[in-house]
């Protein structure tokens, strides 16, 4: 029996077939947010500067003298590779979840767990702040991010790594069984290396880049190295609070605003080089002339691996398209506008005013920060008219009303509601 699916009658209702913005499928179903490989250039390049830890170099006589990580580890694109590939939000959540831990009541009897998370923020600033040293010296002059880097290390991360210098020598002068940070490495691997400790990083120093002066400006002719730098820096026990307990001290540095905004400040910066890493990449591979040969070949060979992983990930759209395209013969329904219902009301001082039909409306912004408008469909004088007052008349059919006698009376009666917007009308 065939039936006639187009039963939305009243053009008023808004119509909903599929199309509108609720109604679409969902991004997560969509095949390219799963690929079959979302493995790019960058984690091939990092991939091959660890496995070439494994892979023995001979010399001419056969003995094994090193291996080949030399080879796939100093060209800048595996630099960049490094930083291009790092998770942030991760590292985002893991700062957040020991955070978490030592703003939670319930671990106040859990000292030693507090001492290890407190040690854990620690360790993944001061290891952020050390490779992202690292890198600002690795990098070749002609690199923008070395330069990028630098003047943030000097302008926003050595003023609040000072800071956070202060409180950890405020920690440091107690006696061992009083101090709060547990000297312990981060269970995290950041921009390729595995989390040192933080005292680890105090003793084996960073570049000048990281020395600033009294007021926590860095100045270009500043002679400190860096243990005379960290000598010089006064303890500031203020962070830690009044408490006596672990957990109100450990507290009271957790929600420190000066302490939080340590790691806010180093987090900004950390995903801006993320950010620019990927960008200075792409720009290796078609600008960069001075790579050594075996990594140029090396490189050209990812590129073209590339186009092969790219028509990979179209394995499962494919498939999609020919079960529901070819074999089930279904057609995706053309897009149509959105539609909304829209209110006007005059100003006080205007009597009545024309919209014209088609006249735009802002609708806010779309997905891309476009502006969005909606058009009318037909012309309206709107003016300052309003109901006062709602009253229905009714008169009555033919159909019965009851079953009694007086069911048959009813026809053509008239009924009257001097107030119809109420309960019993």
């Amino acid at each position: 029996m065939a039936t006639d699916c187009t039963n939305q009658t009243d053009s008023l209702k808004l119509v909903r077939e599929g199309t509108s913005q609720s109604q679409r499928i969902s991004v997560a179903l969509d095949p390219a947010s799963a690929p079959v490989s979302e493995h790019t250039e960058a984690h091939s390049m990092v991939f091959a500067q660890a496995y070439a830890k494994f892979l023995q170099y001979y010399d001419a006589n056969n003995i094994v003298v090193d291996n080949w990580a030399q080879f796939f580890s100093k060209d800048v694109s595996v630099l960049l590779a490094v930083a291009a590939t790092q998770d942030v939000e991760f590292y985002k959540s893991s700062i957040k979840s020991a955070f978490d831990f030592l703003n939670n009541l319930a671990n106040s009897n859990k000292d030693a767990e507090i001492k290890q998370h407190l040690g854990f923020l620690f360790s993944c600033l001061g290891t952020l702040a050390k490779h992202l040293d690292k890198l600002k010296e690795e990098l070749p002059l002609e690199s923008t991010l070395k330069g990028t880097l630098q003047n943030l290390i000097r302008n926003q991360l050595a003023v609040v790594f000072r800071r956070l210098l202060t409180y950890y020598k405020a920690d440091f002068a107690l006696a061992v069984a009083d101090r709060l940070i547990s000297d312990t490495s981060a269970d995290l691997v950041i921009l390729g290396n595995n989390a040192l400790k933080f005292s680890e990083i105090v003793s084996g120093g960073l570049s000048k880049d990281w020395i600033t002066n009294s007021e926590g400006k860095w100045v270009a002719d500043n002679p400190a190295d860096w243990n005379s730098y960290v000598t010089s820096i006064t303890a500031d026990a203020s962070a830690y609070g009044a408490g006596t307990t672990v957990f109100e001290r450990a507290n009271h540095l957790a929600t420190h605003n000066l302490f939080t905004a340590i790691f806010d400040q180093f987090l900004k910066v950390y995903a801006r080089v993320v950010s620019e890493a990927k960008e200075a990449l792409a720009a290796t591979f078609t600008t960069q002339d001075n790579h050594e040969p075996h990594y140029a070949l090396f490189l050209a060979f990812l590129r073209l691996l590339e186009s092969a992983r790219a028509e990979a990930n179209k394995l499962t759209g494919r498939h999609l398209d020919f079960y529901y395209r070819d074999i089930l013969r279904l057609k995706e329904k053309p897009a149509i506008s959105g539609k909304a219902h829209l209110l006007v009301e005059l100003a006080k001082h205007v009597s009545q005013h024309e919209l014209k039909s088609g006249e735009l409306f802002k609708a806010g912004k779309d997905n891309r920060g476009i502006d969005a408008f909606f058009a009318s469909e037909r012309a309206l004088v709107a003016n300052q008219a309003k109901v006062v007052e709602l009253k229905t008349v009714y008169r009555h059919g033919s159909e019965k009303v009851g079953t009694d006698a007086k069911a048959d009376k009813q026809e053509g009666r008239l009924y009257a509601a001097p107030v119809s917007n109420s309960d019993d009308g």
